[in-house]
Parts: C-alpha cells; structure tokens; sequence
C-alpha cells in the first residue's frame, strides 16, 4: 500500500477529487498499473489515502510513480519518484512427514529450514524459516531468482536437497519427497546419539519432566514405541 497525504488548501469549504496512483514505464513511457480513489477533505485539512501498489504483471526495469490528485481546483501532483523493479522468486513446496495422520491434521505443522546453495557449494547463499500447513505444504517468499542446489530440513528430520534447482521470478513448485525421522540432536544422521535422547524421554507426555520434543518424531505430544519405530526404520541413515 503507498499512502498519500491530501491536503485542502481552502479554508472555508471541504474539496472532494480524485486520487491517481500510477506506475509508468521509463523506457516506453506507457502507464502499466493504475489505481484510484476518491476523497473528501476537510476545510484547511488533510486526510491519509492508502492506494495499491501491484506489480505481480509488472517486468522488470525502470519506472516513474506518480500521485495526482484530480479535482474542480486542476490536477495537483502529490510525489514522483524513480523505481527500479526487481522481480523475485517465491518457493511454493511440499513435504511428506513420517508417522503422521493422513493429512491434513495438526501433527503436520513443523518448522523447516530452507537453504540455498549455489551448484556445488556447501556454504548456503540465502536462508529461510518456514512453516508448513497442515498438509505439509510450506512457502518461502523474496528470493533471488537463480540456479540453485535447495535443501530442506525439519528440526529432528533428516535433509532432503533437490538440485540444479532454476527458480524462476514469480511462483515455482517443488515437491521435497519424504523427510526421514529420527535426528534428535539435529546433526542430519541418525545414531546412538539420537537413541539416547529418545531413552532418556521415553515414556513421557507434554507437560511432564523429562518430555523432550527432540525425541517427539511424530509430534503426538507423547514419546512412545511410535517414535521409538520411526528412529528404527532410519537409524544409520544420513541426510543430504
């Protein structure tokens, strides 16, 4: 939203008009979003008017925002400033979680890790907190468009990378496959290290001393044979 300040400069009588927000392209000089909306001031006042700003259609460059407001008085420029669109990519992804109800169900919202290397490096270049829903869907926003190696991590899953990932400005779709239970420790492997935490806890409800959520593979609030299976079935493993 880009709020614009109006002012009437009459003392004895309101002015109404016609605020007009719009976005200008440098090069071609063509007008590539608009947006209006009528106003009514005061007498010597002002009055906040908050306009749309969209540029989801708008490619990248060069352009010229402009606010006028229309009125009986003549048309009164409110600013003009320069703008540079930068278009960015937005991770739209998916995660099958173990041991969890069929979806969708609350058990199903985790906190990720989303990193992004560039092909081949282990330093990630952008990192990003992410929350899924309850059916394991999760978005990331304001990414710089490029090639990438895109790895996703729960906090006691292990690692899955999709690589040479090319994400494009605007929406891109990804489906990160299963994320393996099991890592307490978070150390993207599941050994006796995990174990022990999970012995430590077991049998132990939310709320109760001892409870460790490390050890809650399935996220049931309770630390049971379930979770005690699911680090079984991946034990030995390691993430990506």
């Amino acid at each position: 939203m880009i709020p614009i300040t109006v002012t009437n400069h009459l003392a004895d009588q309101p002015a109404s008009g016609t605020v007009r927000l719009s976005l200008i392209d440098f090069e071609a000089e063509t007008e590539v979003y608009s947006d209006t909306q009528g106003v009514t001031v005061p007498a010597s006042g002002s009055q906040v008017v908050a306009l749309w700003l969209d540029t989801t259609n708008v490619s990248e460059g060069d352009y010229l925002l402009t606010a006028v407001v229309e009125s009986d008085g003549g048309q009164e420029e409110a600013f003009a400033e320069y703008l540079r669109v930068k278009l960015l990519a937005q991770i739209v992804g998916t995660v099958t979680l173990q041991g969890r109800p069929t979806s969708p169900h609350p058990a199903w919202i985790t906190i990720l890790q989303l990193s992004l290397y560039e092909p081949g490096s282990t330093t990630p270049r952008y990192a990003y907190q992410a929350t899924t829903d309850q059916s394991g869907r999760f978005d990331a926003s304001n990414i710089p468009p490029g090639n990438y190696d895109v790895r996703i991590k729960g906090s006691h899953t292990l690692a899955n990378i999709k690589r040479n990932i090319t994400l494009q400005p605007g929406l891109n779709t990804i489906d990160f496959g299963t994320l393996l239970e099991g890592d307490a420790n978070d150390d993207n492997a599941v050994t006796i290290l995990d174990y022990s935490i999970l012995r430590t806890a077991y049998g132990t409800v939310r709320g109760q001393p001892g409870y460790d959520e490390r050890a809650d593979f399935n996220q049931d609030g309770a630390i049971t044979i379930l979770d005690y299976s699911l680090l079984r079935m991946n034990y030995g493993c390691a993430g990506e």
